[in-house]
């Protein structure tokens, strides 16, 4: 830098605008112009005292470059010297055209002051020089100071209009851009294409539809549409409007995409969740830059879709595209999504390896992803080694991580210590310690949180700090008080104060409570399968059945689905997601293993523990026996499983259609005695009992008995007591009417599917009065009669009528030869009561191979896929006893064939049905019709 002591000493020096030796003066001054082209901006600033020392001075031009170079490096001490250089040369009253020139340097770098003093004594200003001083104000967001300008001003073109627009969008004042662009167009100033940027941005941040569509019209009739970077904004305001047919359809038209095109539309379907045509897109741009890979990874990490935002991670690396601070935030995000903390702690070597410096968004992401991934030690640690935190983004994450933790006293002081630091809270800070007092117990301090934030911190509450307020009270079972806040809201609950009460209310069972809260959440979130679920739960508790179908019909009008919970098993240092009853994944049987090797693991821990407290320790012993021979047969099926697989005729066939899998496979060639009936043990438990309580030792299928129909099943177990209600021993469910519209549904939906419905006397029940009445009067016109002749008939012989009914009364005449009904002789199987999964998979076998060819008997023979929970074993839920067979399927028609009882198989039943058993039982009926089997 130049010395600016004693300025008198040089300013003895005469300055010559035409030096004595003029190639000394080019030499000078080109040497200075190569130092600002090869970006040496400090070494050309140290060449101006030499130039004062020769009493050389620089062009205009030449001080306009270097100036140029100052701004656009924002570099306000070289500016400074540039303009000090000018004084000392003689200029202290520099030209409009170096005044425009300091007035936008000083502008870029943030020195509005001293611009407007440069403005304020230039003695001739120019439309520039106007302009000029408004932009400096529009980029610095100092919007009254730039409308008083503007006021000002004498004379005003589009540019002025232009700048005040942007700069009002741009900060969101979307109500005054919108004013000056309407008065620009009105003027008779004209337009150019940046006046449409700043509406285009209000589009962009408003989200209104109408708008965005009454502006695309405006660039297409001023012929503004060949713009690309206009055509990628009014993608963009579809986009965000969520009308991605629009925005496709014009990305279409476009001559010319360049890669910021390609990006807004690639950003907007992963906004919206389709990561499919996202996805598609992304790998038909012909070009891509950062922006690109990480609009399609915070897409899939926003989505739930962790792993493949990884993948596309990994991917970027290996294309050697320099991730930026977004791409790491959303990486890191998509690991916490899957609690891959080895992931993690990958990514976060690779920032320290590289030296790259985090922000705030970045440190706060690892924050949060060791939080999630278990290990908040080292997220704490993170934390407190970020040297700036003067960002409250950060200490959010932190006060919430510690309250996902459970630890509310250490969050409550983190919340303490932000305050103390200077750090001025937001609305999230308040949610997130809120929530941390919450599950904490910490009522008082949670009050005393809410209560600062108007009176202390000026921030109003929401609806979502009313939520954790409810929340927070509701826990420690103040309902009084919760009610009283219900009255004290300055607006009407949303859907979030609404979850928050049903949430307490299912944890301390006010069921009355819970009730009215659960039918205002249908009312404002009708596509929320939580509300639906605790209703359901609440009048299965009080006995309202009628209720319970009620809602579960309601459910199915609006097609509002439970949402299935995602697990992660890590085999072979991979990490895999899969649902539940997941028997798609294509290493369903190593996760499986691994899952039940786990189950066996809890199951002998508890054991372990309860021999302490016993004092029969024979009874342990014997328990410990049972489990180790149950972990026996288990893996006798795994290995039988391994050496003979599981492929049999017919094996790879899917159904286009499990709905209408009969018509599929034309009712014209298949005979009733050729088929694989995949049926349902226990069909109508979806409901049984009490939720949590009671359900899960006699649920046997957890969909209604229409949505099994729809999945494929053809044969029904149903079991009845005396008031024609269903039942699992003690435990009830809803009436028999409940089925019969199911099946009534499911028939009138379709037109060739034939169905088997075993309906019992439960035992130690009276028979139902009348009840072979009721069945025929209820299913009369679809009843096939009793008939031996029917085995050997087409499905296409047999219609109209559709369903045979098996009618199994304990004491009551059996059905007649030639009536509605069929007898229980027309359905048989060998049931034994036992868990042991070999042992039940070879009685099955053995019982199946005494059997006659389905060709040559006169009557249905069941197997069923199953095992029973045992009395004298501590796991008595249905779930995960039946489990242990449940897999093996496809094994036992594979073993059935090996056997040679494959032409003996007929009706195969399971717990929990699912696509997999239905395309199994359907494919090998199949290869029957073809003579393959």
């Amino acid at each position: 830098m130049p010395s600016l002591s004693s300025p008198t000493r040089i300013l003895k020096v005469p300055f010559r605008t035409k030096p004595n030796n003029k190639l000394k003066r080019n030499c000078l001054v080109q040497a200075l112009l190569n130092h600002c082209s090869q970006g040496h901006l400090a070494q050309a600033i140290d060449s101006l005292e030499l130039l004062v020392r020769k009493g050389l001075r620089l062009d205009s031009r030449t001080l306009a470059v270097l100036l140029q170079k100052c701004a656009n490096s924002k570099s306000l001490k070289a500016g400074k010297c540039v303009h000090l250089h000018l004084k000392l040369t003689g200029l202290k009253h520099p030209s409009t055209f170096l005044s425009n020139h300091l007035i936008g340097m000083y502008c870029k770098c943030g020195s509005h002051v001293e611009a407007r003093r440069l403005f304020d004594k230039m003695s001739v200003r120019n439309l520039y020089s106007w302009n000029n001083m408004l932009s400096g104000y529009a980029k610095l967001g100092m919007l009254r100071p730039a409308e008083r300008l503007f006021d000002k001003m004498p004379e005003k073109d589009v540019v002025s209009w232009n700048t005040m627009v942007i700069a009002y969008a741009q900060s969101g004042c979307c109500d005054e851009a919108l004013r000056f662009y309407s008065e620009l167009r009105r003027s008779s100033i004209g337009f150019n294409e940046f006046s449409f940027a700043g509406v285009l941005t209000v589009c962009v941040k408003l989200r209104e539809l109408a708008l965005t569509r009454q502006v695309h019209c405006q660039v297409l009739v001023a012929g503004f549409l060949s713009n690309v970077v206009l055509s990628s904004s009014v993608v963009d305001a579809y986009s965000r409007c969520r009308e991605m047919g629009d925005a496709s359809r014009l990305f279409a038209e476009m001559p010319i995409r360049d890669v910021l095109a390609w990006t807004t539309l690639v950003s907007g379907y992963a906004k919206w969740g389709d990561m499919k045509s996202a996805g598609e897109l992304f790998d038909a741009m012909p070009e891509k830059n950062p922006v690109s890979w990480t609009a399609l990874i915070a897409g899939y990490a926003r989505n739930g879709m962790g792993h493949k935002a990884l993948e596309f991670f990994r991917r970027m690396m290996f294309s050697c595209i320099r991730p930026d601070q977004f791409t790491y935030s959303s990486s890191l995000c998509a690991c916490a999504s899957i609690a891959s903390l080895k992931h993690g702690r990958q990514i976060h070597a690779y920032l320290i390896r590289t030296d790259f410096k985090p922000n705030t968004i970045v440190v706060s992401s690892l924050v949060d992803m060791y939080s999630k991934c278990g290990s908040l030690g080292v997220g704490r640690r993170v934390f407190d080694i970020m040297g700036n935190k003067q960002d409250y983004v950060l200490w959010n994450t932190m006060i919430s991580a510690l309250a996902q933790h459970g630890c509310g006293e250490e969050a409550v002081q983190m919340f303490d210590d932000m305050v103390r630091s200077g750090i001025k809270p937001d609305r999230i800070t308040f949610v997130v310690i809120l929530n941390a007092c919450s599950h904490s117990g910490l009522v008082k301090e949670g009050l005393r949180y809410f209560d600062s934030m108007t009176c202390v911190h000026g921030i109003v509450p929401d609806q979502e700090h009313y939520a954790c307020l409810i929340d927070l009270l509701g826990r420690a079972g103040c309902f009084d008080e919760v009610m009283n806040q219900f009255e004290k809201m300055p607006c009407k609950p949303d859907g979030q104060v609404w979850n928050a009460l049903l949430g307490v209310c299912r944890i301390h069972g006010n069921m009355e409570l819970g009730r009215k809260a659960a039918e205002h959440l249908i009312e404002l979130e009708p596509q929320s399968s939580a509300a639906y679920v605790m209703l359901s739960s609440i009048h299965a508790v009080l006995g309202r059945w009628e209720s319970v179908e009620k809602v579960r019909q309601l459910m199915d009008e609006r097609h509002v689905r439970k949402e299935r919970a995602i697990s992660w098993v890590e085999i072979e240092n991979k990490l895999y997601a899969f649902t539940v009853s997941d028997r798609l994944h294509p290493l369903k049987e190593e996760i499986y293993s691994v899952l039940e090797q786990l189950a066996g693991q809890m199951e002998d821990d508890a054991l372990l523990r309860a021999a302490g407290s016993l004092i029969m320790g024979a009874q342990v012993s014997k328990q410990v026996g049972r489990r180790k021979a149950i972990s026996t047969e288990k893996k006798t099926l795994c290995n039988l499983q391994q050496s003979c697989g599981h492929e049999f005729p017919g094996n790879d066939y899917r159904p286009p259609d499990r709905k209408n899998w009969m018509s599929g496979l034309n009712p014209e060639k298949i005979h009733l005695n050729k088929i694989v009936w995949p049926g349902t043990h226990d069909s109508a438990t979806n409901k049984i009992g009490i939720p949590f309580i009671s359900r899960p030792f006699a649920q046997c299928q957890s969909l209604s008995i229409y949505h099994q129909l729809v999945r494929g099943t053809r044969v029904l177990d149903v079991r009845v007591q005396e008031d024609r209600r269903i039942c699992h021993g003690i435990l009830l469910t809803y009436s028999i009417d409940v089925v019969i519209e199911d099946i009534k549904k499911f028939l009138s939906e379709t037109q060739s599917e034939i169905i088997i419905l075993e309906i019992r006397t439960e035992f130690g029940h009276q028979d139902p009065p009348d009840f072979d009445k009721y069945l025929e009067d209820q299913l009369g016109e679809y009843l096939i009669h009793q008939d031996d002749h029917v085995f050997g008939k087409t499905i296409a012989e047999l219609l109209p009528k559709r369903i045979i009914c098996v009618w199994k009364p304990r004491k009551s005449p059996q059905p007649q030869a030639g009536g509605p009904l069929w007898s229980a002789g027309y359905l048989k199987d060998n049931w034994i009561d036992t868990d042991l999964p070999s042992t039940k998979f070879e009685s099955n076998m053995k019982h199946l191979s005494e059997q006659p060819p389905v060709t040559s008997r006169k009557f249905f023979y069941r197997v069923e896929n199953t095992v029973t929970p045992q009395a004298d074993n501590p796991v008595l839920c249905v779930k995960p006893v039946t489990g242990r067979i449940h897999g093996y399927a496809r094994l036992f028609i594979n073993e059935c064939m090996s056997r040679g009882c494959g032409d003996r198989l007929q009706i195969f039943s399971t717990d929990f049905i699912d696509e997999d058993f239905v395309d199994a039982c359907v494919g090998f009926t199949h290869a029957r019709i073809e003579g393959k089997a």
